[in-house]
C-alpha cells in the first residue's frame, strides 16, 4: 500500500470465486438473462453469462462518479479513477495515467473488487473498480451501480469513520456499513432520480423480482408508485450485491429480507458486515424516506449533499459527529424501521469504546 493513501476494499469475494472456479461451467445452464431474486438458493442458482460489457462498465462508472465530482469540489478535492490497488494488470498498464487507459486496464483486469481512498498529499479522492467485478455471473447493472455508490459512500457518507493504522493520521473514510447505508439511502436515489424505475432493461418489473416481504415493507413506507418502484429497485440491487459477494461460510443460510440479522454490536463494526447484515443495511437505506430539497417532503430526512457528516469536525469520531450523522439518516426516533441496523452500528458507542479514530 502506498504511503499517504487510505484504502478501503469494498468487499471480499474469495469464497464465491473459489466456488465458481471449482466447477466447470455447463454451457446449457448459462443464461444471458438475470435470474430472479430470491432463487431457491441464490448462491447455487443457475449461473449466467455476464450481462455487462466494457461500454456498460464505463457508462455506470461515469454515471455514478460524475455528479459527485462537483460535490468533491466543495471540499477542495477531486475524484480520480485508478486501477484498483491489488489488481494484476499487464506491464503497459502499470503506469497508466489518463482516464481512458485506466478504464481500459481496469476492465481487462480480472480483479473482482473495488476500492476507495483519500490522498494526504494533494486532496485527491480515489476510486478503482476491477473488470472482474462486472463479469461475476451474479452481477447486474443495478448491483454494479450500488457497488460504485458504496465506494462513493466511503468518501461522502461521513460518520462513523475508519482511520487507517493506529496513528489516526490518515484522512477518515466511512466504515463499510455506513458506505452501504449511504449507497442505498442517498446515492442510488440521486443517480436513478430521473429513470423509469419500474422495470429492468429486459422489461421485468422489480416488484416481481424481490421477496414479497420487501414489497410489503416498501409499500408500508411509500405511497406514490414511483417511490415504491425506486424502493423495489434498490432492494433488488442490494440482493444482486450480496449474491455476487457470496457467503463467507458454506453453512451460512442464504440472506433474505425475511430473516434479518438480530445481533447487536456494542461497538460499531470496522470491518465488512456479514452478507445478511449488509442486505439488511441496503433494505434499511431503501426504506429511509430521503429528500435533497425540504419542500419535497417535510416528513422525510432532508439530506444536505454539501456536507459530509462529521468530516470537518475537529473530532470526527466524537459524539458531535455521531449526533450530526443522526440528522442525515433515519434512526430510532425518526422512521425507526429504516435505522442503520444494529448488526454493525452502535448508536450508544462511547468515546472510551473506541470511536472510529483508529483501527
Amino acid at each position: 500500500m502506498s504511503a499517504g493513501i487510505t484504502r478501503i476494499t469494498s468487499f471480499l469475494l474469495t469464497a464465491f470465486i473459489c466456488a465458481c472456479s471449482a466447477t466447470a461451467l455447463n454451457p446449457s445452464r448459462l443464461h444471458n438473462t438475470q435470474d430472479r431474486f430470491p432463487a431457491p438458493d441464490p448462491f447455487t442458482a443457475v449461473q449466467r453469462k455476464p450481462v455487462l460489457d466494457e461500454a456498460e462498465f464505463r457508462t455506470i462508472i461515469h454515471r455514478v462518479l460524475d455528479p459527485y465530482q462537483k460535490l468533491a469540489a466543495l471540499h477542495d478535492a477531486r475524484i480520480a479513477l485508478r486501477i484498483p490497488v491489488e489488481a494484476e494488470v499487464p506491464k503497459d498498464c502499470v503506469n497508466a495515467q489518463d482516464e481512458d487507459s485506466i478504464l481500459r486496464c481496469s476492465w481487462q483486469s480480472d480483479f473482482p473488487n473495488a476500492d476507495a481512498g483519500r490522498s494526504r498529499q494533494d486532496n485527491t479522492w480515489y476510486i478503482g473498480v476491477g473488470g472482474g467485478l462486472a463479469r461475476l455471473p451474479a452481477m447486474t447493472a443495478e448491483g454494479l451501480t450500488l457497488v460504485l455508490c458504496h465506494e462513493v459512500g466511503h468518501l461522502f457518507a461521513g460518520f462513523p469513520f475508519l482511520r487507517e493504522g493506529f496513528t489516526g493520521l490518515a484522512l477518515p473514510v466511512s466504515v463499510d456499513g455506513q458506505a452501504d447505508y449511504f449507497a442505498a439511502q442517498v446515492c442510488v436515489r440521486k443517480i436513478w432520480a430521473q429513470d423509469d424505475n419500474s422495470v429492468n432493461a429486459e422489461g421485468i418489473r422489480y416488484e416481481e423480482m424481490i421477496e414479497p416481504a420487501a414489497v410489503a415493507q416498501c409499500n408500508s413506507i411509500y405511497s406514490p408508485q414511483n417511490e415504491r418502484d425506486l424502493c423495489y429497485k434498490t432492494v433488488f440491487a442490494g440482493m444482486a450485491f450480496v449474491k455476487a459477494l457470496g457467503k463467507s461460510r458454506e453453512e451460512d443460510p442464504a440472506p433474505s429480507v425475511g430473516t434479518p440479522d438480530l445481533n447487536e454490536v456494542g461497538v460499531t463494526d470496522n470491518m465488512h458486515p456479514a452478507a445478511q447484515c449488509r442486505l439488511d443495511t441496503f433494505v434499511a437505506g431503501a426504506l429511509c424516506p430521503t429528500v435533497f430539497d425540504p419542500s419535497q417532503n417535510p416528513a422525510a430526512v432532508v439530506y444536505d449533499e454539501t456536507k459530509i457528516p462529521g468530516y470537518e469536525l475537529a473530532a470526527p469520531g466524537g459524539e458531535a459527529a455521531r449526533d450530526l450523522s443522526m440528522t442525515f439518516s433515519c434512526h430510532e426516533g425518526f422512521w425507526p424501521q429504516a435505522a442503520r441496523p444494529r448488526c454493525w452500528f452502535s448508536p450508544d458507542q462511547t468515546e472510551e469504546g473506541g470511536w472510529m479514530n483508529e483501527l
